[in-house]
Protein backbone atom coordinates (compact mmCIF):
# COMPACT_ATOMS: atom_id res chain seq x y z
CA UNK A 1 0.00 0.00 0.00
CA UNK A 2 2.84 2.38 0.77
CA UNK A 3 4.45 1.62 -2.59
CA UNK A 4 1.35 2.68 -4.56
CA UNK A 5 1.12 5.84 -2.45
CA UNK A 6 4.75 6.64 -3.34
CA UNK A 7 4.04 6.07 -7.05
CA UNK A 8 1.07 8.42 -7.05
CA UNK A 9 3.11 11.02 -5.14
CA UNK A 10 5.90 10.75 -7.74
CA UNK A 11 3.41 11.15 -10.58
CA UNK A 12 1.99 14.30 -8.99
CA UNK A 13 5.47 15.71 -8.45
CA UNK A 14 6.30 15.25 -12.14
CA UNK A 15 2.97 16.42 -13.55
CA UNK A 16 2.57 19.63 -11.51
CA UNK A 17 5.81 21.31 -12.67
CA UNK A 18 5.04 20.41 -16.30
CA UNK A 19 1.54 21.86 -15.96
CA UNK A 20 2.92 25.04 -14.41
CA UNK A 21 5.48 25.36 -17.22
CA UNK A 22 2.73 24.85 -19.81
CA UNK A 23 0.56 27.61 -18.30
CA UNK A 24 3.49 30.02 -18.06
CA UNK A 25 4.55 29.28 -21.66
CA UNK A 26 0.96 29.79 -22.84
CA UNK A 27 0.73 33.17 -21.10
CA UNK A 28 4.06 34.17 -22.60
CA UNK A 29 2.90 33.26 -26.13
CA UNK A 30 -0.41 35.09 -25.69
CA UNK A 31 1.48 38.26 -24.73
CA UNK A 32 3.38 38.02 -28.04
CA UNK A 33 0.14 37.90 -30.04
CA UNK A 34 -1.24 40.97 -31.72
CA UNK A 35 -4.86 41.56 -30.82
CA UNK A 36 -7.29 43.40 -33.10
CA UNK A 37 -8.84 46.68 -31.99
CA UNK A 38 -12.24 46.40 -30.31
CA UNK A 39 -14.11 47.87 -33.30
CA UNK A 40 -12.55 45.37 -35.72
CA UNK A 41 -13.28 42.51 -33.33
CA UNK A 42 -16.94 43.54 -33.00
CA UNK A 43 -17.32 43.84 -36.79
CA UNK A 44 -15.76 40.43 -37.36
CA UNK A 45 -17.93 38.86 -34.68
CA UNK A 46 -21.07 40.37 -36.21
CA UNK A 47 -20.01 39.14 -39.64
CA UNK A 48 -19.55 35.59 -38.33
CA UNK A 49 -22.95 35.65 -36.58
CA UNK A 50 -24.70 36.87 -39.74
CA UNK A 51 -22.90 34.30 -41.92
CA UNK A 52 -23.84 31.46 -39.55
CA UNK A 53 -27.47 32.63 -39.49
CA UNK A 54 -27.63 32.78 -43.31
CA UNK A 55 -26.01 29.36 -43.64
CA UNK A 56 -28.42 27.95 -41.04
CA UNK A 57 -31.42 29.31 -42.94
CA UNK A 58 -30.05 27.87 -46.18
CA UNK A 59 -29.56 24.42 -44.65
CA UNK A 60 -33.04 24.56 -43.07
CA UNK A 61 -34.55 25.52 -46.44
CA UNK A 62 -32.80 22.72 -48.30
CA UNK A 63 -33.83 20.27 -45.58
CA UNK A 64 -37.45 21.38 -45.85
CA UNK A 65 -37.46 21.05 -49.65
CA UNK A 66 -35.85 17.59 -49.55
CA UNK A 67 -38.32 16.43 -46.89
CA UNK A 68 -41.28 17.62 -48.99
CA UNK A 69 -39.91 15.83 -52.06
CA UNK A 70 -39.43 12.64 -50.06
CA UNK A 71 -42.97 12.91 -48.66
CA UNK A 72 -44.35 13.21 -52.20
CA UNK A 73 -42.33 10.20 -53.37
CA UNK A 74 -43.30 8.04 -50.40
CA UNK A 75 -47.03 8.78 -50.51
CA UNK A 76 -47.37 7.92 -54.22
Amino acid sequence: MSESNEKSKNIVLTIVPRGKKFVLDTISELKKSSWPPKKELMESTLLVIVAVAILGLFVAGVDFIVMEILKMLITK
